[in-house]
């Protein structure tokens, strides 16, 4: 058979910027997943990045046909995944941050089992690691054998590099991340393949065992904690809420209309929660008259009793339920405001 003839299994997108010390890490990862060099792609989608990434590629995985590089003035990183979606030729995709890194000999049974199960997805857990975590091939390591594993309706995940899409659901239905956020660009893009696949009738498979390792980096944009961030994931957070309105109407099936207001009334109590912790009282009274000339204010009040084992979160959900009634949700900022002066007098 002709080498451009061959069907690849899979396609793995690793988004790079500033990420030089961990990139090996990273792609060694993927190296290491026990597919022949033609069955599987790594579209290293290099965003402009001014350390020395590039370069370190092209020294050391040049002898490798599957590492592919490719060169972007920078966007961002749904920018980056877009090209990688764009350009890949895989049956199946993958989305790995190149700071992160898998654990060895993990997504070809992956693959095997998408395959025999003809699913639309395939769900894992993740590990948080240390920046210092290192990934390593030694000689004892988890073979993944009979791993256990449950099917059924799609759910939603929010994360997509802890998923393996078919790639054919995504490149018909024309599913992109939003280039102009930066945060919960994720959501809206399992949202959107949330959807296309329950439409298509098409299951996820789901496994809790642990196989993406998270680095938790301190120079990362989601643990930056400056003003500038909370403003760019605020306004990310409207961009999502903006999103879920306008597509209210986008389905016809009763089940995906619901799921969609859902999402619009959790995205706007997100939105209402951070913007009670991070402006000032005034800010927020005209902020809340802004959003109701724009139709997006008061929003249909639902309580969602999510199982959580969080007290935190438990509490988060009974306190933010009535957000949609003003008087409620401007005396929760004024009481908000008063803790705040109390906690800084203290601190002084």
């Amino acid at each position: 058979m002709e080498e451009d003839l061959i069907v690849k299994k899979l396609s793995i997108i690793v988004p790079i910027y500033n990420t030089e010390r961990f990139l090996c890490d990273c792609i060694d990862s993927c190296l290491c997943q026990d597919f022949e060099e033609d069955e599987f792609e790594i579209l290293c989608i290099n965003d402009g990045s001014p350390d020395n990434s590039e370069k370190l590629l092209r020294e050391k995985y040049s002898d490798k046909k599957c590492v592919k590089i490719i060169n972007k003035e920078n966007g961002g990183v749904s920018s980056a995944r877009n090209v990688g979606i764009k350009l890949s030729e895989g049956k199946y995709l993958a989305f790995i941050d190149s700071d992160d890194y898998y654990e060895p000999h993990f997504l070809k049974k992956a693959i095997d089992i998408l395959e025999k199960e003809n699913a639309s997805s395939l769900q894992f857990e993740y590990n948080v690691v240390k920046e210092s975590s290192r990934f390593e091939l030694g000689e004892q390591y988890h073979t993944w054998d009979n791993m256990e594993y449950s099917s059924g309706h799609i759910r939603s995940n929010n994360i997509v590099w802890t998923c393996i899409y078919k790639a054919e659901l995504i490149k018909n239905s024309a599913i992109m991340f939003d280039e102009k956020m930066k945060y919960a660009e994720d959501t809206y893009f399992e949202y959107l393949f949330f959807c296309e696949a329950y439409k298509a009738n098409k299951k996820r498979i789901v496994m809790d065992c642990a196989v993406y390792n998270y680095r938790q980096v301190s120079t990362s944009a989601t643990n930056i904690k400056n003003k500038d961030s909370k403003i760019k994931h605020l306004r990310d957070m409207m961009i999502l809420t903006e999103h879920y309105r306008e597509d209210i109407n986008r389905y016809d099936n009763s089940y995906l209309k619901e799921h969609t207001i859902c999402r619009y009334c959790l995205s706007m109590q997100a939105y209402l929660w951070d913007l009670s912790m991070n402006a000032n009282y005034s800010e927020i009274k005209k902020e809340i008259k802004n959003l109701k000339e724009r139709g997006l204010y008061p929003y249909p009040i639902k309580f969602f009793s999510r199982k959580t084992k969080s007290t935190k979160r438990m509490l988060i959900n009974y306190l933010t339920f009535l957000y949609p009634i003003k008087i409620y949700y401007l005396l929760w900022c004024r009481m908000i405001g008063i803790l705040r002066k109390l906690q800084n007098k203290r601190s002084k």
